[in-house]
This record gives structure tokens, C-alpha cells and sequence, in this order.
């Protein structure tokens, strides 16, 4: 996307409202924000970042625990597909 001032500029509008959007687009799952990408447009809404880091709470010791038991990659990476694959569907 745009930087924020590229954008405000183009549109005429003030920067804090772009920067303001961008924060809202973040915050629903819509953009992530990096500091050196910039606003990247993600495929889909996601959870947002508290949900993240809860979720790699609760994974952190399953991961912690596969890689102590020496599986390798690939095969946790199955696994985890094969539990969402048997996960309920999404509701679109």
C-alpha cells in the first residue's frame, strides 16, 4: 500500500486521517504494518495481534516440546495441516 503521506498527498486529505485508517485496517486484520515494508494488504481478515500472542502463547510448548522430541519440521508442519484440515470449517 501507499505510504501514508503518498496517500494523503494523492487524495488531498490530511496524513493523520490516512494514518488513523491504516491503524483501523491494522487493528481489524485487513493490513499488517511493518516498520520496513510498510502497509502490506493481507489475503484475508485475521486475528489481531493479541489473539496472535495468545495463540503463540498455548503453541509455544508444543513446539518447544516436538523439537525436544526431535521431530522435524516438515512432519510438525503436517501434523498442525492435518489438525486443521479435521478442524471445524470456516464460517465464511
Amino acid at each position: 500500500m501507499p505510504s501514508v503521506r503518498k496517500l494523503a498527498s494523492d487524495l488531498g486529505i490530511n496524513l493523520h486521517t490516512v494514518n488513523k485508517t491504516y491503524n483501523v485496517l491494522r487493528d481489524e486484520g485487513f493490513v499488517a504494518i511493518h516498520r520496513s515494508k510498510g502497509a502490506v494488504v493481507l489475503g484475508r481478515a485475521c486475528a489481531n495481534q493479541d489473539t496472535v500472542d495468545e495463540l503463540k502463547k498455548v503453541l509455544t510448548p508444543f513446539v518447544v516440546d516436538a523439537k525436544g522430541k526431535n521431530i522435524e519440521r516438515w512432519l510438525f508442519d503436517t501434523i498442525i495441516d492435518s489438525i486443521w484440515q479435521e478442524a471445524a470449517p470456516e464460517k465464511v
